[in-house]
């Protein structure tokens, strides 16, 4: 789908669980698609 230019999607850091939900809901009360994914890392 990027290849033909279908979709334009934008990756947004966010501080964890609770950060990432509120730039979801924020972006979906405006009309965008969201996709809620929580990779949570940690240093070993």
């Amino acid at each position: 789908m990027k290849g033909r230019g279908e979709h334009e999607t934008k990756l947004i850091p966010a501080d964890g669980e609770h950060g990432s939900a509120g730039i979801c809901y924020g972006a979906s009360l405006m009309g965008a698609r969201v996709l809620f994914f929580c990779a949570c890392l940690s240093a070993v």
